[in-house]
């Protein structure tokens, strides 16, 4: 049996394996690559984005990868939407009413890929799934201004490559230098054209401002995060003889606080004042075990074992 060599990677993808292995501060990298050259980078992007918890983003349409680095500051806006959200979620669960059936089938957040119809991937911040089905209802995302256009490419993406499935997009913009920060929402209706029925990704909430150029809290009451139960839910949990108009949201008073904690963080790790401890006396680090190599992904190996054979 031949033995099985990987091709040299293209120019392109040998960039972005150097971006991944010599990760910096850049937030935000884009790279043009096929849908062939995407698939050749699977396998060591997999392996380096559940190291390092990156996200990434694949429009097939347009051929581009979007890398994105998650900084702490970042994180901590995600992660206190999701545990505000989950909480409520929880509360509608713990009540004596029919809806609370459907609340405990959603399940907590998640930020794994999602695979699109549109052999579109992303890596959202956040994702809400609900049993049964194969899409998240709702998903959102954390950005800087700098790539806040992208939101709504991004929001595009998610309704229309699944179909409708993903029923709520929303974005929060935390602003430069976390100053002034904004909220986006879009929803999947459907609307007539021309005598057909389309489903087109609507903006509900237009980056409604939640904390100004001083960064103090708006009190915008557009700017609250307005979900309800039948957002997460999708259309097979919707049921007309139970109540799911359950409000499921956070002020953008709250949202202000999220936001505040990451400045301080982004303030801490510019100031060099977070603390690490060194080993006890006496204690030393262990050699690092050696890790396997890349491996060829099922169909690039059946391809290659052909072309050797």
């Amino acid at each position: 049996m031949a033995v099985v060599t990987k091709p040299p990677y293209t120019d392109q993808i040998s960039r972005i394996i150097d971006k991944l292995k010599n990760l910096t501060d850049e937030p935000w990298l884009e790279f043009e690559l096929d849908r062939e050259q995407y698939l050749d980078l699977q396998p060591i992007l997999e392996k380096e984005a559940s190291i390092h918890k990156l996200r990434y983003d694949y429009f097939s349409s347009t051929h581009t990868f979007i890398l994105r680095v998650a900084s702490q500051p970042h994180e901590i806006v995600v992660c206190e939407t999701r545990s505000v959200i989950e909480a409520l979620k929880m509360e509608i669960a713990a009540q004596e009413w029919p809806a609370a059936t459907l609340a405990k089938k959603t399940s907590k957040s998640r930020s794994g890929k999602i695979h699109l119809d549109n052999c579109a991937d992303h890596v959202p911040d956040g994702s809400f799934f609900y049993d049964g089905l194969k899409y998240p209802p709702v998903v959102f995302e954390v950005s800087y201004t700098q790539n806040v256009k992208e939101l709504s490419n991004l929001a595009w993406d998610y309704i229309l490559g699944s179909k409708g499935n993903i029923r709520v997009v929303f974005g929060i913009d935390m602003g430069k230098d976390y100053e002034s920060a904004t909220i986006s929402v879009w929803r999947a209706p459907y609307r007539a054209v021309g005598g057909l029925v389309e489903l087109y990704p609507k903006l509900t909430v237009d980056h409604e401002e939640f904390r100004d150029q001083f960064g103090k809290a708006t009190g915008n009451p557009k700017a609250h995060l307005q979900l309800e139960l039948k957002d997460f839910v999708g259309h097979i949990g919707l049921d007309p003889q139970i109540k799911l108009d359950i409000p499921i949201g956070i002020s953008s008073e709250t949202l202000c606080s999220f936001v505040d904690m990451a400045k301080k963080e982004a303030t801490k790790i510019t100031n060099n004042e977070l603390k690490a401890y060194p080993l006890p006396p006496g204690v030393i680090e262990a050699d690092r075990e050696g890790t396997p190599p890349d491996e060829l992904d099922g169909k690039h190996e059946t391809q290659f074992l052909a072309a050797e054979g």
